[in-house]
């Protein structure tokens, strides 16, 4: 069985109040019980006592019975006369006695018959107590099977000595009766109270169980995803805690559709930064591919060139060896001048293809500049779009609090929400996390590109010294050509002129053997450039994997969104 919230609240209250009506009853009753006693006891010893005293007053003389069982005081047979014993039944209701040798002498109470109970056998218990000159209330005193509230007062002769007892007392239906009436008058104004106040709590209950199904009807149209601004229901007007907690349940409702929006927007955005960012990524990827096909062409080039200097240093070994020959053979230097002049040709044939292999690196060299230069220019995009998913991400996450908070404040009615925030929040925060992996990427791909542009620089320069050299060499193969057509013409200056182009030889073959090692170390570069290549294809290939993870993410996002209706 299902209670309404009127009826709980109803329960609420009035158990409480009933419990307290119920020990205000038992307390007043043990409290009115208590001093009725009290007051019971005190009238009945005050009869009793003046019982006593006016019989003291009227008879002089000891109480004594004679042998016909008549009780005298003094002179004066006072159980002749129980006028005044009867009058105190008729007027108060107070039964009287006076009790002599262990029964009632003298007393207004009755047997059932209708006659006076005069010789009736007194409790053996009280008298004992009564007989040692010491009063006694009993609350429990039974007569002929009728209970009394019964006092008990000593009389003493003259000599101290106890000779019986003087009783007053009421019956036990009488004092009942006395109580009832006393609870009455506390009773009944209690249940007229309790009634009141059950009439006005039964009256507030229904009227905060209106209040309460106005807002949990709110509150469901909410959590349905409900946020649309328009058929919005009227606030309570009452200045309570429900009637605020409606109005925060209406500014959670607002909050939410601003929220929900902007992450909507927010997600839009983010897709469409996700598409871009997978476009950029591509274009890098192909830029990579270009990159790594001009390396190719780089690596073959430095290896041709390697492949060049090595064969210049086996001419200029002959062109040695010749000279030898002429220094040894001077007979035939016509013919030994001749053949440095081949060789000579050779020799220049082979530095004008060094340095068309030199001028076609440096081109190839520029080439990969400009392909560095776009690459940076995409990772500069990338990194504005990351920046931008970031900030997107900040603001999620923002709004997810903002959320939180919201429906921390509205209770148990918020925490639907606070779990929708909750997913929004943890979005967000994987959206970040995903952005800063982009830009760790990024940031591993400008280093690299930033260590390929310092490598080139150095690949330029060595090749601007070797094309110096090249110069210079071409330089002493003129002189090496002045010297041979000098020989031609005056055998005369042979020795000079051969001992020029041994100068010129030493010279050569050093200049040589350095452009070799030069062409060597640049085809070291261009591996390490290779490598370096590979590595950036790798980093764009885990880009593009970041990219459709995060558009995962957005689409995700975006299809949880679509349980709200704005």
């Amino acid at each position: 069985m299902k209670f309404s919230f009127s009826k709980k609240l109803l329960v609420l209250f009035a158990f409480p109040l009933l419990m307290i009506g119920v020990i205000v009853a038992a307390l007043s009753t043990g409290i009115l019980r208590n001093n009725l006693n009290t007051e019971i006891q005190k009238e009945l010893q005050i009869t009793a006592d003046s019982i006593v005293c006016t019989y003291s007053n009227l008879y002089e003389g000891d109480y004594f019975k004679d042998q016909g069982g008549k009780l005298y005081k003094g002179t004066i047979a006072i159980s002749s006369d129980t006028s005044l014993l009867d009058t105190l039944k008729e007027n108060v209701g107070i039964d009287t006695a006076f009790i002599y040798d262990g029964s009632l002498t003298m007393t207004s109470l009755k047997y059932p018959t209708g006659a006076k109970a005069s010789g009736a056998p007194m409790d053996k218990d009280i008298l004992a107590k009564v007989l040692e000159g010491k009063p006694v209330f009993e609350q429990n005193y039974v007569f002929q099977k009728v209970r009394y509230y019964g006092y008990f007062t000593p009389l003493i002769n003259s000599d101290g000595t106890t000779v019986g007892a003087v009783f007053a007392g009421r019956t036990a239906e009488d004092v009942e009766q006395q109580v009832n009436t006393e609870l009455r008058k506390i009773i009944i104004p209690t249940i007229a109270i309790m009634v009141a106040f059950m009439i006005i709590i039964l009256i507030f209950a229904k009227n905060l169980a209106g209040k309460m199904t106005l807002t949990r009807k709110f509150l469901e149209q909410v959590a349905s995803g409900h946020l649309t601004k328009s058929g919005k229901m009227k606030h309570v007007k009452s200045r309570d805690e429900i009637g605020d907690i409606f109005k925060m349940s209406v500014t959670l409702q607002d909050e939410l559709y601003s929220i929900v929006s902007n992450i909507k927007g927010s997600t839009d955005s983010l897709l469409a930064s996700s598409n871009g960012l997978i476009t950029i990524s591509n274009g890098a990827t192909q830029d990579v591919g270009a990159m790594k096909k001009s390396m190719d062409s780089i690596v073959k080039d430095a290896s041709e060139q390697a492949d060049k200097a090595s064969e210049s240093v086996e001419n200029i070994c002959n062109i040695s060896t010749q000279i030898e020959y002429i220094s040894k053979e001077m007979t035939d230097m016509y013919d030994t001048v001749n053949a440095v002049s081949v060789a000579e040709k050779d020799a220049s044939r082979i530095m004008e293809e060094l340095n068309d292999a030199n001028q076609e690196m440096l081109y190839t060299i520029g080439r990969i500049a400009e392909q560095i230069t776009v690459t940076n220019d995409s990772v500069q995009a990338i990194q504005q779009t990351i920046d931008m998913i970031r900030n997107i991400a900040d603001e999620t996450d923002l709004l997810a609090v903002n959320a939180s908070i919201e429906a921390a404040h509205a209770g148990a009615a918020g925490r639907g929400f606070a779990v929708i925030a909750e997913q929004i929040s943890k979005l967000a925060s994987m959206s970040a996390d995903n952005a800063g992996e982009v830009e760790k990427t990024l940031s591993s791909i400008m280093d690299e590109t930033a260590k390929m542009v310092q490598l080139m620089e150095e690949t330029k320069q060595q090749m601007d010294t070797q094309a110096g050299k090249m110069r210079e060499t071409v330089e002493k193969f003129a002189s090496v050509a002045q010297g041979v057509e000098s020989s031609l013409t005056n055998v005369e200056s042979v020795n000079s002129s051969m001992e020029t182009l041994d100068a010129a030889k030493e010279s050569v073959l050093d200049r040589v053997k350095r452009l070799s090692d030069i062409s060597n170390q640049f085809v070291a570069a261009a591996d390490d450039m290779m490598e370096n290549t590979n590595h950036m294809n790798e980093r764009m290939r885990q880009l593009e994997e970041t990219a459709n993870k995060l558009e995962e993410i957005s689409e995700g996002l975006s299809d949880g969104l679509d349980n709200f209706k704005l």
